[in-house]
């Protein structure tokens, strides 16, 4: 499950986090991608800005910012 995260923006783009799965400064960042959908539902909509970053600590990973729930989330590390 994605787990959640702490996230400082410049703009858009994220430059550092705070979570159990990666912390520090963004080095590398690439995205965003949107996805959305479900909007003809209250329930189902959906609508996220994916990215992938590479932070200080050395982690790749997946993280995702939930425009129907304002929270970030980090969806997936990279090895």
């Amino acid at each position: 499950p994605p787990v959640g995260a702490q996230v400082r923006r410049r703009g858009e783009q994220p430059v550092w986090i705070r979570s159990p799965v990666a912390n520090g400064p963004v080095l590398r960042c690439a995205g965003p991608w949107r996805t959305t959908g479900g909007w003809w539902s209250r329930e189902g909509r959906f609508a996220f800005d994916h990215f992938d970053v590479l932070t200080q600590d050395g982690t790749i990973c997946r993280l995702r910012f939930d425009h129907v729930a304002r929270r970030w989330q980090i969806d997936a590390v990279y090895d």
